[in-house]
């Protein structure tokens, strides 16, 4: 199976997203009457678990009382169309996060040549939205469609990544470690070695004058009494 890197933290803000749209839809007197709260006014004031409890609710009533409980808003303003309203923004800001999420794939999977092996591809992900975040994967893999086409979605595998970000990182350091251990094994000293590359190549370009013999400063007994 090809590995390809983990994707890490591709939507770390759609809760931030969620709110802005709703604050446009509240100033414009589409939403709650036009009355807003101060969560809603605060920037960050909530995050991505609004988005997946509202994207994970069966009910309409189910909505309304995370919009009551989390979002501060009076139950007596949110309507029917209110309710409508954030179902929409959540599922409209969700369903981008996925399809960038889903075009990261598709070029890592382009660029790395995956598709011209035979075997499975295997893609990690981290992060609480690709955990948490209900229809996620079903919307990526439609986007993933869309961009490379259906055989090659199929053969992509997608499986979440536990603390993504430190096992790569671990991994890049262990292989610097290992090439500068490799460098330093060699009896010419890295520093020397890029200094006589850069000068080598600085002589080819002819950037350095003719180095000329340069007088003493000192002159030689011999000199001396010459003079």
């Amino acid at each position: 199976m090809a590995d390809l890197p983990s994707v890490w933290h591709l939507c770390p803000d759609l809760g931030e997203i969620v709110r802005n749209i709703l604050l446009h839809l509240i100033d414009n007197l589409f939403l709650f009457n036009g009355h807003s709260s101060p969560i809603l006014n605060t920037h960050y004031g909530f995050d991505a678990a609004f988005v997946s409890a509202v994207e994970g609710s069966k009910s309409d009533s189910e909505v309304k009382s995370h919009i009551y409980r989390e979002l501060n808003i009076p139950e007596d303003l949110v309507k029917e169309q209110d309710i409508e309203l954030v179902k929409w923004a959540c599922r409209a800001v969700s369903t981008r996060a996925a399809a960038l999420a889903a075009c990261a794939v598709a070029a890592v999977v382009l660029h790395t040549k995956s598709l011209d092996r035979p075997e499975t591809i295997d893609v990690g992900m981290d992060g609480s939205v690709a955990e948490f975040l209900p229809h996620f994967e079903e919307r990526l893999r439609a986007a993933l469609r869309q961009t490379i086409g259906d055989d090659a979605e199929k053969r992509i595998q997608i499986g979440l990544a536990k603390d993504g970000s430190g096992v790569g990182g671990t991994s890049v350091s262990i292989e610097g470690i290992q090439k500068t251990r490799l460098i330093q094994c060699s009896r010419i000293p890295i520093t020397a070695a890029l200094c006589a590359l850069q000068a080598k190549k600085a002589e080819k370009k002819g950037i350095h004058p003719e180095v000329k013999k340069m007088d003493p400063v000192v002159p030689s007994p011999a000199e001396s009494k010459s003079s």
